[in-house]
């Protein structure tokens, strides 16, 4: 089927990682609407520019280290296993949003509201119902409403709910909710403007009552977790997901999880069946011999190039000879083995840059360009070569629906990354038996090692790195810390961590803790750009001067030629990643240099209008072209010291998941006293509870440790999210920052430059208030960014943002709320056994006939008991809140009790609570 396939030009290796994320209840309430539906629903297909990311700002260490940020990472049940993947698939399928004012409903800052389910006699309006498309409340008396999922509300599954109106304030409720007259649904009135209306424009009041919400009231009649939304000002219900019908996705569905790619996908609806095909080499006869389409030559200005055809095949599971090819993105990508100088070896990935299909949609057209003759010598070696592990790794990324455990025709749409290593494997080409593979001029195979071991110190430590021997502006490095992380968008970006309250080993004892997190690289952009500057040093001349002249003077045979390809090589440098980003950037900007030239002498005009504009020294230009790159590691573990552990001494985790370069992926459990030291240290960060280090073996002895930095206050990840608007200067913009996590912010510097052909300047930034300033969660500040030179007025400019200034105050409580899981038990039970002795019913006189024939204990909260002479002991079951004893608020893991005890002439109470914290209660009784 031809245009089933989409091309990714992203680099990066598809993750076999799998997160964890605990089981959802189902409500017990039968009128209550069900939890949410999975809110992916593939509608259209647009750009990632459109869908992912429509503003450019990124943090300034982003462009020093592209720090690993995870497509899709959640903490999932393990057999719901997602994978995590560096790449983004193009495009990317769209949802309709479930909030009216874009993506979905944002319950930061809302209250718990809990509604009343109609029965006999209960006062209010009743016929409010619950969508399950977009989990709004919505009155369902009009016969036409309006859906931000598109068409009307779906009030089949939903109870009837009964709300109070034009009543007086009472304690514990909330007034000035209104009903809109255009989309049907409920919104909060209080605010300045009344929110973004799915039918258009604002909700539309007129007519409405006052109606009163139930709010934090744990005695509330009903059924809770209905919130506000603070992007739309609807309310709308919290309680989980469960996932969506097949029909629903819209989406080819898989029917196992984790994704057989071998096995045939069925159509959301339909006996339609698809396919992914695999793929292999493509052969050829020439006269008379079998030939792999794959050569090696040099292409129009000399560089080499690498070209691959794949034949694609159908999987043997693909038993339905009439089902249509899945529709699949690609990612290509030449893999083989590198030696160290200073022992083992690591694998070297090279995307190829540039992707095709045959017209008979039968076959792949690959394409690879080399960064320097140098790689391509490299790349020769290890295709000629026995023992290199020289593979092509083919990775098929689809959007598809898989099944979720335990929920019959329910789904969840994925987004994977499926690898598959290209037939032949291991791809060795004996040159004797192959030499088509060369197309005119033999290059000659490297030898020694591929990566040349140094050592660069920085503030008193020394670093180890690995210099490409065949590219030496490619540079590889260990990170320098594993950190806690952050959920990419949408907001809010809370951290990659679940906690669940899990029961003991037997009744009698105390909960357990599972908790998962996801930790992500980390390092110090201050050493790498370090490193940068002193590896650049080692470069030769930029392309097209003299060395040793301070400023590089480049020679053109064609205008703009030679300065473009050392702005590509800044280009590349900023961009920070791709090994041919300074081969696809000199291309880009040779383009714009001609265009800035206009016919005049290339090297003159060329070095005084960008120089003068953009300021980059040579020093600049030269370390731009060296490009940081964290090393691919193949064997890799993780080791653990946790509170109470014997030994005292750090554990391996065979379980753990971990790509150096991407993730690492922890499961833990935990007695409840050592996860409250383990979370305190993760708020506090005082002292490091939890220690960790990821092992890294290169083989040979050769070895290496990142260390788990686990902090709260630490973490990668952004806090702000920003909204652009492009000013009325030309190069200016005015950008609102809003604190997008669950704590407060402080700001004490906000910075930006601009980005101007690839060039990073100068530029002058405003914020709306004086700084230092705290943001409190969803309060935003506006930054007026403006340049410092006036660029030309063709240029493309982006906006670059430090947010180095930007630092989380701490909010413990809301943490914890942002990674409890909202369907795990909030509370755990002890068994408390109350008793007295004989002698505690006498009475004070000594007066047998005073003697007191029974005692009541009252539980605080909980129930009472009654011990007599005959019955002195009784146990009782408490309940304790798991939040107050993570928390430590006062009291946690303790509880109050009154005694009343009742003679024969007199009844005698407690007045006060006494507190105790044992198991055995031997109550206190009152005087008398």
């Amino acid at each position: 089927m031809a245009g089933s396939m989409r091309f990714s030009r992203i680099g990066g290796q598809a993750l076999n990682l799998q997160a964890v994320r605990p089981t959802i209840a189902k409500p017990a309430v039968a009128t209550a609407p069900p939890p949410r539906v999975a809110p992916q629903v593939a509608t259209e297909a647009r750009p990632v520019a459109a869908v992912v990311s429509a503003t450019p700002v990124l943090n300034r260490q982003a462009r020093l280290f592209p720090q690993a940020r995870l497509d899709e990472a959640r903490v999932l049940n393990p057999a719901l296993s997602e994978r995590l993947r560096p790449i983004r698939v193009r495009p990317v399928p769209v949802t309709r949003p479930s909030c009216p004012a874009g993506g979905e409903h944002d319950h930061t800052g809302s209250g718990n509201y809990t509604l009343a389910i109609h029965r006999a006699g209960l006062a209010g309006q009743s016929n409010w119902r619950w969508c399950r498309k977009c989990q709004g409340l919505v009155y369902g008396g009009h016969p036409t409403s309006v859906c931000p999922k598109g068409g009307t509300h779906d009030l089949s599954q939903s109870g009837d709910y009964v709300l109070k109106a034009n009543m007086p304030a009472q304690p514990g409720h909330q007034s000035n909710w209104r009903w809109c007259n255009r989309c049907q649904g409920l919104a909060f009135g209080g605010q300045s403007m009344p929110g973004p209306c799915p039918a258009g424009g604002q909700h539309n009041h007129a007519g409405s009552g006052d109606y009163l919400l139930a709010i934090d009231d744990a005695n509330a009649e009903g059924q809770p977790n209905w919130r506000w939304c603070r992007k739309c000002q609807g309310l709308a219900y919290a309680g989980g997901a469960t996932g969506a019908t097949r029909e629903e996705l819209a989406l080819p569905v898989a029917l196992s999880d984790p994704i057989d790619p071998d096995k045939l996908f069925e159509a959301a609806s339909g006996p339609q069946h698809y396919y992914l095909p695999s793929y292999q080499l493509a052969r050829r006869v020439v006269s008379g011999s079998e030939q792999y389409e794959i050569r090696m030559a040099p292409g129009e200005a000399g560089q080499w190039a690498l070209r691959v055809a794949l034949n694609k095949t159908r999987p043997a599971g693909a038993t339905d000879p009439a089902a249509s090819e899945l529709e699949h993105d690609l990612l290509l990508q030449l893999v083989y083995r590198l030696t160290k100088s200073d022992g083992g070896t690591i694998a070297k990935t090279i995307d190829f840059t540039s992707l095709g299909e045959t017209e008979d949609n039968a076959a792949v057209i690959g394409l690879m360009q080399f960064a320097s003759p140098g790689e391509r010598d490299q790349a020769l070696a290890a295709i000629t070569t026995s023992g290199s592990g020289c593979a092509i790794v083919a990775t098929r990324s689809v959007r598809v629906a898989v099944p979720i455990a335990g929920a019959a025709g329910r789904f969840r749409p994925v987004t994977r990354g499926l690898p598959q290593t290209v037939d032949p494997d291991p791809l060795f080409l004996n040159p004797q038996l192959h030499p088509y593979l060369f197309d005119g001029a033999v290059p000659h195979g490297s030898s020694g090692p591929g990566l040349v071991a140094r050592q660069l110190q920085f503030e008193g430590r020394f670093y180890d790195y690995w210099e490409d021997a065949a590219d030496p502006t490619r540079i590889f490095y260990l990170p320098d810390a594993f950190r806690l992380a952050r959920r990419d968008k949408p907001s809010p970006f809370t951290p990659l961590m679940s906690v669940r309250v899990l029961a003991g080993a037997t009744p009698e004892a105390d909960p357990m803790i599972g908790f998962e997190f996801v930790a992500t690289p980390w390092s110090d952009a201050r050493r790498l750009e370090a490193a940068r500057r002193e590896f650049a040093k080692r470069l030769p001349a930029p392309p097209g001067s003299t060395a040793p002249q301070p400023a590089p003077t480049p020679r053109h045979t064609q205008g703009g030629g030679g300065l473009a390809g050392s702005l590509g090589g800044v280009l590349g440098g900023l961009l920070g990643g791709d090994p041919r980003a300074t081969a696809a950037a000199a291309g880009v900007v040779g383009g714009v240099v001609g265009g800035l030239l206009g016919g005049a002498d290339p090297a003159a005009a060329a070095s005084g209008a960008l120089a003068n504009l953009l300021g980059i020294r040579p020093e600049d230009e030269r370390a731009s072209r060296i490009r940081m790159e964290p090393v691919p590691v193949e064997k890799a573990s993780f080791w653990l010291m946790l509170p109470g552990a014997t030994g005292g001494g750090l554990v391996e985790r065979p379980t753990a998941q971990i790509d150096v370069r991407t993730a690492l992926v922890v499961s833990e459990t935990l007695p409840m006293a050592d996860f409250q030291a383990v979370y305190d240290s993760l708020v506090s960060g005082a002292v490091a509870i939890m220690k960790g280090e990821v092992r890294c073996d290169f083989g040979g002895g050769a070895a290496g440790k990142i260390p788990l930095d686990a902090r709260f206050d630490r973490m990668n990840g952004e806090l702000v999210e920003p909204v652009i608007e492009i000013g009325e200067r030309h190069g200016a913009f005015r950008i609102t920052l809003t604190n997008a996590v669950e704590s407060p912010i402080q700001i004490s510097s906000l910075n930006a430059s601009l980005l101007i052909r690839g060039m990073e300047v100068g530029a002058a930034a405003r914020p709306d208030g004086t700084l230092p300033m705290q943001l409190a969660p969803g309060e935003s500040v506006v930054l007026m960014v403006s340049p410092l030179k006036e660029p030309p007025g063709n240029a493309e400019v982006e906006p670059m943002l430090d947010l180095t200034g930007v630092k989380p105050l701490l909010d413990s409580e809301k943490l914890w709320a942002a990674i409890l899981d909202a369907d795990t038990a909030t509370e755990s039970k002890r068994t408390v056994r109350v008793k007295l002795f004989p002698g505690m019913f006498d009475a004070p006189s000594g007066n047998p006939a005073d003697r007191a024939f029974a005692v009541m204990v009252q539980f605080d909260g909980g129930p009472s008991v009654e011990l007599t002479p005959e019955k002195a002991e009784a146990e009782v079951k408490l309940t304790s809140s798991i939040s107050d004893i993570v928390l430590r608020r006062a009291g946690a893991g303790g509880y109050r009790y009154k005694c009343q005890v009742i003679r024969r002439s007199t009844r005698v109470a407690d007045s006060e609570w006494r507190t105790d914290t044992t198991d055995l209660l031997v109550p206190l009784l009152p005087a008398g």
